[in-house]
Parts: structure tokens; sequence; C-alpha cells
């Protein structure tokens, strides 16, 4: 079972339970190095409709008490029945919160993202912090020299930075109280979970294109 909430001032407001219901909910939870969305309609008759305060308000998505996301609201919509739409950013779009400015690191991949993050923690609030998680991408002379004369925020600076020049994955986790980020070789998980029609799967197409199919091929060139 699917649960939602909204945590606005410290308080905890349930969106989506057995009770409760939000119109047409997408989540993509990892979106290769860039933040994951969540997206729904919230009616003006549900009891919460007015708790969600955008870049504010953190919401959480629940599998069966585990939880998928966690993130901030970052635009909303309302229609002309005040249905309102709104979308939502995980939790590692907080990097594009705090900005990096010229610098010249040498040293390694560990410590490069340490002082990224040591960046970053200084420039926002508590919740929006990060403490260096798991590291296994690994550089073959374990020493990088990085550098740069203009200003960029910190996610996109993790991605041109280390991303683009070793692979890897950015991926946040939270645990113990305390928000970290991973970089990892491998996103991870296994999903063994079943598709099928009308229950998990909620659109399907099939396109066939013979506008490209040749139906002989003559090749031309010089005699041997």
């Amino acid at each position: 079972m699917y649960r939602v909430t909204v945590v606005t001032d410290g308080k905890e407001y349930p969106l989506l339970n057995k009770y409760l219901k939000l119109q047409s909910p997408s989540l993509k939870e990892v979106a290769g190095n860039s933040p994951g969305y969540l997206k729904f309609g919230i009616s003006l008759e549900h009891p919460h409709y007015d708790k969600i305060a955008p870049l504010c308000s953190e919401l959480y998505v629940y599998e069966n008490g585990v939880e998928l996301f966690r993130g901030r609201s970052v635009t909303s919509q309302e229609d002309f029945y005040r249905t309102n739409k709104v979308t939502c950013e995980s939790d590692l779009a907080y990097l594009c919160d705090s900005i990096m400015r010229p610098y010249d690191f040498q040293g390694g991949i560990t410590d490069f993202l340490k002082r990224v993050l040591d960046n970053h923690n200084s420039q926002v609030e508590e919740k929006k912090r990060f403490h260096i998680g798991r590291v296994n991408v690994v550089d073959s002379n374990n020493y990088i020299h990085r550098s740069s004369i203009y200003y960029s925020n910190s996610l996109d600076c993790l991605r041109e930075k280390l991303v683009n020049t070793h692979g890897g994955y950015l991926r946040t986790r939270f645990e113990g109280g305390v928000r970290h980020l991973d970089y990892v070789t491998d996103a991870g998980g296994v999903n063994g979970q079943t598709i099928r029609y009308a229950v998990n799967l909620a659109d399907y197409e099939k396109n066939r294109d013979a506008t490209t199919l040749f139906t002989a091929l003559i090749p031309t060139g010089a005699d041997l």
C-alpha cells in the first residue's frame, strides 16, 4: 500500500492513504544523476489541500512502510475546478540551493566530494545538509585536479567534475536521522515486481514504422 505525507512547520499531514486520495499520482524515484520527481493532483475538498508550501514543505512517499521518496514541492497549477496539480523534486535537488565559487582543488575523489558538501552545508539550513556517504568510485591514480573560474550550484559541480569524468551515480540516503550523499558505481536495487496489465502497468504502446523499410538494397561503387 502506498502512503504520501507532507511535513509543514514540523507537523505531518497525510495526503494519500486508504481514506484520502490524490489524483493521478506519478512517481519517478531515480532519474540518473538528476532529481527524481513526484506529481499529483489534489482537490479543494481534500482536508490538507492547503498544507503544501512550495520549497518549504517536505513530502514523503512510502510503500508498505518503506520510504521511496523524500523531497519538496516546486510548482503548482490550479485549474478551473481549483484542483491543484503539484510537482515535487527529490532531495538531491537541495544541492541546487548552494553555490560553488571559483576554486582549485587537488586530491582524491572523496576529498573533493567532502569539500563540495562542506561548502553546501555552510550555506543551507539543517534539513538540506548532507553527510558524505558511501563512495566506491575510484580514480586509477587516486588523484584528481579540478578547478573552475565560474560560479555554479553544487549539483552541477559534482556532475561536471566527477560524474562526467568518472561515471557513477549520486544517490541520497536517509539513515539514522541523517541525510547522506553516496557516490557509487551502481545505482543499486533489483525490482522483482511482476508486470500485470491493468494492475501495475499504466500504459502500453507498440509502434511499427514501414517508411524506413528497404525492399531491396543495391550497392553501387567502383568495379573490381
